[in-house]
């Protein structure tokens, strides 16, 4: 479901089912068969401030069966293009907790160009990232991106994973 109250105003709802089979590896010798229902529950706003300024929030809620396993995902996006300068930036913050591995949950990340991101968030934590796109004249493009994950556990100890990624386009 689609709300279109305003042009700079967007509200998004979805509710989807999935099922999916999977090997049980509980017992020896050939695997049985155990089905899964994933249900998720995902909602959207989008406000665009002005006309270099935008922000998203989600929300996801997932259950999955069997086990009735849990997680929950929020997040927040800002898009910034300068006035005056060909720079544009993409920050995100988001929180995420999932029981385990069957309710992970995903979301899509802005990337280099001609690649995608689309991370599974599993476990307990966070993951941010900035990007930076800058158009130098009409001879290049710099984008660079940084992001970082951290995951924390029951006993307060926390695990990091960053990367950085650069690209650098010439146009002859």
């Amino acid at each position: 479901m689609k709300y279109l109250p305003s042009e700079n105003l967007t509200f998004d709802f979805s509710y989807n089912i999935r099922y999916s089979l999977l090997d049980d590896e509980k017992l020896p010798g050939v695997a049985a068969i155990k089905e899964i229902k994933s249900r998720i529950l995902k909602g959207q706003v989008k406000y665009n401030l002005n006309e270099n300024l935008a922000l998203l929030t989600r929300i996801d809620y997932k259950i999955a069966d069997p086990g009735a396993s849990k997680g929950m995902l929020l997040l927040q996006d800002l898009v910034y293009s300068f006035r005056h300068l060909p720079v544009e930036l993409w920050i995100r913050y988001c929180l995420f907790n999932t029981d385990d591995w069957n309710s992970r949950l995903y979301t899509y990340e802005n990337d280099m160009l001609y690649s995608f991101s689309i991370p599974a968030l599993s476990g307990r934590g966070t993951r941010s990232y900035i990007m930076a796109k800058w158009e130098i004249g009409d001879l290049a493009e710099l984008r660079i991106k940084y992001a970082l994950t951290s995951l924390s556990s029951d006993n307060n100890l926390s695990a990091e994973k960053d990367e950085v990624k650069l690209q650098f386009r010439i146009w002859f």
